[in-house]
């Protein structure tokens, strides 16, 4: 769920597959070559009109209407046909899109609230965190081989992101410049890990 939500969100702003995604996409490309092909054939794009009467049937324009219901449910509007073209088309396109972000952001904070209190704090930290002003680097293009990551940190950064594993040692492999190991014990992230005086665990 995070990988699918754009960075200002949080997450990698990498497109999904899912069928809201693609009927989102299906919609928005129909309502931008509308008025061509009402230009060119005279023709009409739009959803069916659901009636025993509504004369020959047309798989497109049933799938149009399909799309646009299932987005219904989402909150998303139907979009106006007769007002198509790239500005209507970005427009209602780029409304689906915030609507559906903010379902996916919605329904991650719903896993969070599941977690136990010290892993949801953290795992709502980390979210906010790569939020965050200057947490947006991911979308940035190296400009050359000296602002290039090699695959191995950019693989730890996207775990860091994800709060997925990035330390599989137990115990904090650090050395300060005096050469002394730090020895700490480490929780899976790499955080160090203390045993408080009643017994309980301290990060």
């Amino acid at each position: 769920m995070q990988i699918s939500l754009p960075l200002r969100y949080g997450g990698c702003g990498l497109r999904t597959h899912t069928v809201s995604e693609l009927q989102r996409l299906f919609v928005s490309s129909a309502l931008l070559v509308a008025p061509a092909v009402l230009d060119a054939t005279g023709y009409s794009i739009g959803p069916a009109v659901l009636s025993d009467d509504a004369g020959i049937f047309c798989p497109f324009e049933y799938s149009l209407q399909s799309s646009i219901q299932s987005l219904s449910a989402h909150g998303i509007s139907s979009p106006d046909f007769q007002v198509g073209g790239p500005n209507a088309g970005k427009a209602w396109a780029s409304g689906a899109s915030e609507k559906l972000y903010k379902k996916t952001k919605a329904d991650l904070e719903a896993i969070f609230e599941n977690m136990p209190e010290l892993e949801r704090k953290y795992a709502k930290a980390r979210v906010l965190s790569c939020s965050g002003i200057g947490a947006q680097w991911l979308a940035q293009t190296p400009t050359c081989h000296l602002t290039q990551l090699p695959d191995d940190d950019m693989c730890s950064a996207i775990q860091l992101r994800l709060g997925s594993d990035t330390f599989c040692a137990d115990i904090c492999p650090h050395i300060n410049s005096d050469g002394v190991e730090c020895g700490s014990q480490c929780d899976r992230e790499g955080r160090h890990v203390l045993t408080c005086p009643s017994g309980g665990v301290i990060l």
